[in-house]
């Protein structure tokens, strides 16, 4: 099942970090809330620094509640500081998982094959958060799976890269039954002093400073038929998955197929 609405392709400055033109992008709460929950592991006074950056701390926990990306990017850098460890994105990222998204996780469980389960999370893109950038493309043998975040006034974290990432291949690890895992990762980010932790979370061959944030996943891993799949449960999340995207998707006309 197809929905009617999809993300225009942005331009080449959105993604590379100068300052955009699109209107403000709103983030699920689901992202402050494993931010904050992580922070609070390191004794941080989690309220004062919502305050500081101005967010209303009480939305935290309300249901279907967001948040402007732009917070939630001043967000991830005063975490990153004040937790002092610089791949705080890579812990916080764990704590999203298909339970912070019950529609949209329960479609991606229910797809017949990891290759479908990608194509669902490309569709959904703007469920999980407006600023949310994905591709999936066929390339010579391989498969890569882009990630982004669309800039608003300030560029996106490199902390909420990090996190995607985390949370996706947990997910993915959850999933397959560690069964499926990339070919390959390219990175924008510099390649960071400990290289040892993405290695844990990646596993496999990183490429760091490149032109694009990428998993490369082999033909046989697409194929690999998901042991939660239910083709007539895909089905009715599908038609969920498209109510809630045709009320988050803001009716610009950029925005229709």
């Amino acid at each position: 099942m197809a929905c009617a609405m999809s993300k225009a392709n942005p331009s080449d400055q959105q993604l590379t970090g100068e300052p955009g033109q699109e209107k403000k992008l709103n983030t699920p709460s689901n992202w402050a809330r494993a931010i904050a929950e992580t922070l609070e592991e390191s004794g941080v006074d989690v309220p004062s620094v919502f305050a500081h950056i101005g967010m209303d701390y009480d939305r935290l926990y309300e249901q279907d509640s967001y948040y402007l990306q732009d917070q939630i990017t001043q967000l991830w850098n005063a975490a990153a500081e004040m937790s002092h460890n610089p791949y705080f994105g890579l812990k916080a990222g764990v704590r999203i998982q298909s339970t912070s998204y019950p529609t949209v996780g329960y479609a991606l469980m229910a797809s017949k094959n990891f290759k479908a389960s990608c194509q669902r999370m490309v569709r959904y893109q703007d469920i999980l958060a407006e600023g949310f950038h994905l591709k999936l493309e066929e390339n010579s043998g391989d498969y890569g799976l882009t990630f982004d975040i669309l800039t608003c006034e300030l560029p996106p974290s490199v902390q909420a890269v990090d996190a995607m990432f985390s949370s996706f291949l947990s997910f993915i690890a959850w999933l397959t039954q560690k069964n499926v895992v990339p070919i390959k990762a390219t990175l924008k980010r510099t390649q960071p002093e400990n290289t040892q932790i993405f290695d844990d979370i990646f596993q496999c061959p990183i490429e760091y400073n490149s032109s694009k944030n990428c998993l490369h996943f082999s033909e046989a891993h697409m194929q690999y038929a998901l042991p939660t799949a239910d083709e007539g449960l895909a089905a009715i999340h599908d038609a969920s998955a498209c109510r809630l995207l045709e009320k988050s998707v803001k009716g610009s006309i950029t925005s229709h197929v």
